[in-house]
């Protein structure tokens, strides 16, 4: 029964996709347009952690118990987060029940519209084995989402960023310049972890904020190469990169 709701819901909600449409959105020409189309430390964020707590998927679920949702989330398409389990459930070893929260959690992974996998929490009721709330992951229960494949094209590049920089210039690539440049220190050019210095170095082409930073380098054919980076000190290492969409 609950796989029946379950799929009838989603028919219904890919049909209101579909009568919706895409809304798309093109930056202007010229490189003093071009901070506009890259994607913000903000955006960073938002794009990695797209909500669907209004899916009616979800709704279907609350209140049944665990491994009927369990079953029905993988149907969907939904994939066990390849995480360690915290004081596992004696039946269920995806289950994590420690003894400092009153609720047990699983971990799964949901792929959006825009090839991410998501971390979602299943939130489940110890006593009754019965799921009380579908949502996604904050960002301290689980690891950061997985962006998709890279495209075929992309430049091989060494981890960390400042060696992908290195390798992009001698490919011709040449750094687009940011709204607000972020600025490190002089020995995380030379390979040093150094957190704190009086005098920085700009890097003009990356910008960072809470979620992480962003890079734009424009390629020699004219391509703009969008980079995102996590770690820290920051800009850190390459997360991973896109094309940005042709003006």
């Amino acid at each position: 029964m609950i796989i029946k709701r379950l799929l009838l819901a989603s028919l219904l909600l890919t049909v209101f996709v579909g009568a919706c449409g895409d809304i798309s959105a093109s930056a202007g020409d010229g490189d003093e347009n071009l901070t506009d189309s890259v994607s913000s430390p903000k955006e960073i964020q938002a794009a990695a952690s797209s909500d669907h707590t209004n899916d009616p998927n979800i709704h279907t679920l609350i209140g049944e118990p665990f491994p009927e949702v369990r079953t029905a989330l993988l149907r969907l398409g939904w994939e066990r987060a390849a995480v360690s389990v915290d004081q596992p459930h004696r039946l269920h070893a995806d289950l994590s029940c420690p003894n400092y929260s009153s609720v047990c959690r699983a971990l799964f992974l949901r792929s959006g519209s825009d090839g991410w996998k998501h971390h979602w929490v299943v939130v489940v009721d110890p006593q009754i084995l019965a799921v009380t709330e579908i949502r996604q992951a904050a960002s301290a229960e689980s690891p950061p989402s997985i962006p998709p494949s890279l495209a075929a094209d992309m430049p091989a590049l060494p981890q960390p960023y400042r060696e992908a920089r290195v390798t992009l210039m001698a490919l011709g690539f040449r750094p687009v310049p940011a709204a607000d440049p972020t600025t490190v220190c002089p020995g995380w050019m030379s390979g040093r972890d150094e957190w704190e210095c009086t005098q920085g170095i700009r890097l003009i082409e990356a910008e960072c904020g809470n979620a992480g930073c962003t890079a734009l380098w424009r390629a020699p054919d004219g391509r703009r190469l969008n980079i995102i980076l996590r770690g820290e000190p920051m800009p850190g290492a390459i997360y991973t990169m896109k094309w940005q969409p042709s003006e």
